[in-house]
């Protein structure tokens, strides 16, 4: 028996028209269109109600992170430590900006900011972060997610952090939205020889809190140590799940 596709929706399928094209976009926009939005009965996303992702028609903002030191990203990298199959991963690559790169050569605190604009009619953000951080360098990332006035939005970020070997990465990761924003995210970590990734988490607030990370030691002495704090009130859900490798 041959499964049907599943039927997309329209304001996805009007962005992807309108947007840029490129092999890796295609591909990724064939693997979301494969999946399409997780129901309440996949595992991984277990009586979630992603339903208003769907319904309400959201289309493509501009925009991305801000912060100093942050460069265009050309390229993305050949191991993103995500994982691929994640629908989410795939809507982000598809449809958002080329997004932005931090090359951290040097101890220090650095800090980026993605803000969803308010908005009079519903908007979807994408955001794109990858991080480096060079072998040897001790640092800390503060990564804000907020949000400026009303609106309803869908904010739908991919970061990925490379730690390099000795390196000593200490993150911070922010959410701080309102009941009108559902914030989908996604987080691959990659830690080297004898390096450290400390990473904390903190949710406050949005209607919709989800954040998929996944951390990957791969060399001898890769450590990684992870840490959540969240505060939701009412009908807001927060759902967070780790993957270490």
């Amino acid at each position: 028996m041959t499964t049907a596709a599943p039927t997309l929706p329209e304001h996805f399928l009007a962005d992807r028209e309108a947007g840029e094209r490129s092999p890796e976009r295609d591909a990724a926009w064939e693997r979301f269109a494969a999946a399409g939005l997780p129901g309440r009965k996949a595992e991984a996303w277990r009586g979630l109600d992603l339903r208003p992702l769907g319904e309400t028609p959201y289309r493509r903002a501009e925009g991305g992170f801000t912060g100093e030191c942050l460069v265009p990203l050309t390229a993305e990298p050949g191991d993103r430590g995500l994982d691929e199959d994640n629908p989410f991963v795939s809507l982000q690559r598809a449809l958002g900006a080329a997004g932005h790169v931090l090359r951290i050569t040097a101890d220090g605190t650095y800090r980026v900011r993605h803000a969803a604009p308010a908005a009079t009619g519903p908007t979807a953000h994408y955001p794109r972060l990858h991080v480096e951080v060079a072998d040897g360098v001790e640092a800390t990332l503060v990564e804000e997610h907020a949000a400026e006035g009303a609106g309803d939005r869908f904010v739908c970020p991919v970061t990925t952090v490379a730690v390099g070997a000795t390196a000593i990465c200490t993150h911070l990761r922010l959410q701080r939205e309102p009941d009108d924003v559902r914030h989908v995210a996604n987080l691959g970590v990659r830690v080297g020889r004898d390096a450290r990734y400390r990473g904390l988490s903190v949710a406050l607030g949005a209607a919709l809190g989800r954040v998929d990370l996944r951390v990957r030691l791969e060399g001898p002495g890769a450590e990684a140590h992870l840490d959540g704090l969240y505060a939701h009130a009412g009908t807001q859900v927060g759902d967070h799940h780790t993957f270490v490798d």
